[in-house]
């Protein structure tokens, strides 16, 4: 979306948005760390309306944790910032030099297509100790912390050079 407003529309995204994105995903790697940690699963909760024979129509709140009615916007929101943050501005920046509009769909598309591939490959490799340890608790537990770990220490480096050296 990014790239195609910034092809169509001939604008020029400042950097320091793209900072700010890349601030989020410091702080939202801290806060995966802190729950990886606690084994917190996020749990939201959504208004629906529903209608009663009598006519009434109200709306209940309640969790999306029951068999029938699931939502993953975790996974959805995390690849969405992540995806801003780091290569939306190669895919702006780039996209606003192509010759024609064929050229800059097929631009966007490869490497939209390229990071989910990849991202799909690094995330597997990444969670596959952790699910054939499941069983063994010991070492689970080494996986998830470590994870944690690295999570917390990239998010903390990133708040610390955008945040503080780039005064933003």
């Amino acid at each position: 979306m990014i790239g195609c407003i910034a092809y169509f529309f001939t604008i020029n995204i400042q950097s320091e948005i793209f900072s700010g994105l890349e601030l989020m995903v410091g702080a939202m790697l801290i806060f995966l760390g802190i729950t990886t940690i606690w084994k917190k699963k996020l749990t939201f909760q959504h208004r629906h309306p529903h209608q009663h024979s009598d006519g009434i129509l109200h709306y209940d709140a309640h969790e999306h944790n029951d068999s029938d009615h699931k939502h993953e916007h975790k996974s959805y929101l995390i690849g969405l910032i992540h995806g801003l943050a780091g290569s939306g501005s190669l895919i702006a920046l780039a996209a606003t030099t192509l010759d024609n509009v064929e050229m800059a769909f097929t631009f966007i598309l490869l490497f939209g297509l390229g990071s989910i591939i990849g991202m799909i490959v690094v995330s597997g490799l990444i969670g596959l100790p952790i699910l054939l340890t499941d069983r063994v608790h010991f070492i689970n537990r080494i996986f998830r912390y470590g994870s944690a770990a690295v999570s917390l220490i990239i998010g903390a480096n990133i708040l610390f050079e955008i945040g503080i050296l780039n005064n933003l």
